[in-house]
């Protein structure tokens, strides 16, 4: 640990400016970094900002190059262009690292075509069941439009996978935007299918964990209500993804099973609980040391899944985890990413 090696052997890292002024120091590099985000940030928009545009309401800028450089003042800058979400629209803007350009990149490739498509939701709804649609009345979204907005998102991402994934040229562009178009109805209709099917459940394990009233079940009540919260919130639905929306089902469902059995032994679900526990607070300590792009990553997100199945193989052993998990699995792929 830091804290055990002696003062004078102990690395300071310091950043200077060109004109030599020291902008930040710290023997924590990582700390340091994220210190200077902000400044680097503004630093590479500055170079570039011959490219950089807000407003953006289609492709018509030509190809995006993946990197901006430039030389300033005897220093090579580099760049990371990306279509941006920002505000109500979009942006394109010079990020400092590829994680970062990356992650902006999917989300503003989602709302450029999602205001170049005719919205969906009505012709949606026209489809359901009276029985689906009284389960979206369920959703925690502020309101109905806000639902089938997050649910033409998460439409929208599995068809820009389908159509070969993100896209950096106009041409490509097109080709993107046509596949989409054709297929974002049958799409979204399956995708709020699922959704009324997990809002359903939800509420029916939600209108449980609200009537229970024993005290020997406390800890796990609370805990499934944390649980129903990650998994059913706003916005849940782009978050989790077409392809993980069946399991997400799975889960709520498992935990109605965790319900059913809970007052037979409360002793033991506090026993499993424990071990939830313990990998849930490596994974948030894993998360709050890692930056906002990294923690979106797809490492990072399939840990969050393991603890669910881990969850299911305690709680709802009769039914089938997706892949074989412990407790043991989990930590070591947790140590892994730190």
């Amino acid at each position: 640990a830091l804290d055990r090696v002696p003062p004078h052997l102990r690395m300071t890292f310091r950043v200077v400016a060109g004109d030599g002024a020291t902008l930040a120091e710290g023997r924590d590099l990582d700390e340091l970094k994220q210190r200077l985000q902000p400044t680097v940030r503004a630093s590479v928009s500055r170079v570039a900002a011959s490219i950089e545009r807000a407003g953006v309401t289609t492709w018509d800028f030509g190809d995006l190059p993946r990197v901006f450089e430039e030389q300033r003042g005897g220093h090579r800058i580099v760049g990371h262009p990306a279509l941006v979400a920002e505000g109500d629209g979009v942006a394109l803007r010079v990020l400092p690292t590829e994680a970062e350009q990356a992650d902006a990149m999917r989300a503003g490739l989602r709302r450029l075509l999602l205001g170049n498509l005719p919205a969906p939701a009505k012709p949606v709804l026209a489809g359901l069941s009276n029985a689906s649609k009284l389960a979206l009345t369920h959703a925690p979204h502020a309101t109905p439009a806000a639902l089938f907005a997050d649910c033409a998102g998460c439409a929208v991402d599995s068809l820009v996978a389908t159509g070969g994934g993100v896209i950096w040229t106009e041409r490509d562009w097109a080709a993107l935007l046509a596949h989409v178009r054709e297929r974002l109805l049958p799409t979204m209709s399956r995708v709020v299918g699922e959704v009324a099917q997990i809002l359903a459940a939800a509420a029916d394990v939600q209108h449980r964990l609200s009537t229970a009233s024993s005290l020997a079940v406390l800890p796990a009540l609370t805990d499934m209500q944390a649980q129903l919260a990650r998994l059913v919130y706003p916005g849940f639905v782009t978050d989790t993804g077409a392809a993980k929306l069946p399991d997400v089902g799975r889960y709520v469902q498992a935990m109605a099973r965790r319900l059913d059995k809970l007052a037979a032994d409360p002793a033991r679900d506090q026993r499993q609980l424990a071990s939830i526990d313990h990998v849930q607070g490596a994974y948030d300590a894993l998360v709050a040391s890692l930056r906002p792009a990294a923690r979106r990553s797809e490492p990072v997100r399939q840990l969050r899944w393991m603890i669910e199945e881990l969850r299911v193989s305690y709680f709802a052993q009769p039914m089938k985890t997706a892949y074989p998990v412990s407790e043991q699995r989990l930590l070591r792929a947790i140590d892994q990413l730190r």
